[in-house]
């Protein structure tokens, strides 16, 4: 018997949002993810901000990657990315001006489709 998976996507993010909200207000960002990111930033022998960048990227993309092969679907995916993305703004890791342009791509490559449902034409 199949079972109902109509909301199981729903699970993934909402796990993410729960962990990370409670990671972030109870762990001190200067203590434990500072230390990270000047960790980083003495081995490759860089500036922190740049360590804080490939720790973001690193991030997402593993995070990209795992959730691209359990067969996740595409939108929890994308909303699990940018919850990513949200919470290393808050450790530090990226600046916020990153999270907004990646809102706004997503914005740019889902209008088209925001459009047809609106108008009637296309279906979801």
């Amino acid at each position: 018997m199949k079972a109902n998976r109509s909301f199981s996507w729903l699970l993934l993010p909402l796990f993410a949002l729960v962990a990370f909200t409670l990671l972030s207000a109870c762990v001190s960002a200067d203590d434990v993810f500072t230390s990270i990111e000047n960790g980083i930033a003495n081995a490759l022998g860089t500036s922190a901000t740049i360590a804080g960048y490939l720790l973001t990227a690193g991030l997402c993309g593993a995070i990209a990657i795992a959730l691209a092969i359990a067969g996740v679907n595409p939108y929890a995916e994308l909303v699990t990315i940018m919850m990513i993305l949200a919470f290393c703004v808050i450790v530090g890791w990226a600046d916020f001006w990153i999270l907004i342009i990646c809102a706004m791509i997503v914005v740019v490559a889902f209008s088209g489709k925001l459009a047809g449902i609106i108008s009637g034409q296309g279906q979801e």
